[in-house]
């Protein structure tokens, strides 16, 4: 059965009512001609710059439908609802992570994780500001995941002087804490 979708008119514009998380939820079904906007510049926007880099997929500097529709998707596999987006916090209840999917289960055990680094393990909510620092303190880490071999990653001197003649002789690349190292493509090329 299709989406009953409710709609408002502004400015002479009829647009579609995003009230709570089953909204959002079925926004695929919603007829792109129906769609205020298909596409949407990164720049500008009163709107959280780490979000719009986010959900700006491809790098291009916009926002498109399928852009949108990923993410939402996204969350529809890691939440039991998405009605946490219309509640205005900084934080998220750990109930409301779909622990019946593999991907709500990472997600949970990540998060549970993080609080209990805080001393937090009886929490039952967690804030923006935890999974961010808990980002910060693993991009510090030597083995970050992001494939970028600094000295910083040895304590053995031959294998730092390695990395030291692949980054003289083919540059280097800015590793997730901002540190400069090498990664496989520029020991292939070495």
């Amino acid at each position: 059965m299709p989406y009953k979708w409710k709609f408002f008119k502004s400015a002479r514009c009829v647009q579609v009512k995003l009230e709570k998380g089953e909204d959002v939820a079925a926004l695929a079904e919603l007829d792109q001609k129906l769609w205020t906007v298909l596409s949407s510049s990164t720049d500008g926007l009163r709107f959280d710059p780490a979000t719009l880099k986010l959900l700006d997929a491809d790098g291009d500097g916009r926002i498109r439908v399928p852009e949108v529709l990923a993410a939402i998707n996204w969350l529809k596999i890691r939440f039991r609802s998405l009605d946490f987006l219309f509640a205005r916090k900084d934080e998220i209840s750990l109930s409301d992570v779909n622990d019946a999917t593999d991907e709500g289960k990472a997600l949970l055990a990540s998060f549970k994780s993080i609080l209990a680094r805080e001393d937090r393990s009886s929490a039952e909510t967690i804030s923006l500001a935890e999974v961010l620092g808990a980002a910060k303190l693993f991009n510090a880490q030597p083995f970050n995941g992001d494939g970028v071999v600094t000295p910083k990653s040895t304590s053995d001197a031959a294998v730092s002087a390695v990395i030291a003649k692949i980054a003289a002789s083919e540059g280097t690349v800015a590793d997730r804490c901002g540190d400069e190292g090498v990664d496989q493509a520029k020991a292939d090329a070495f």
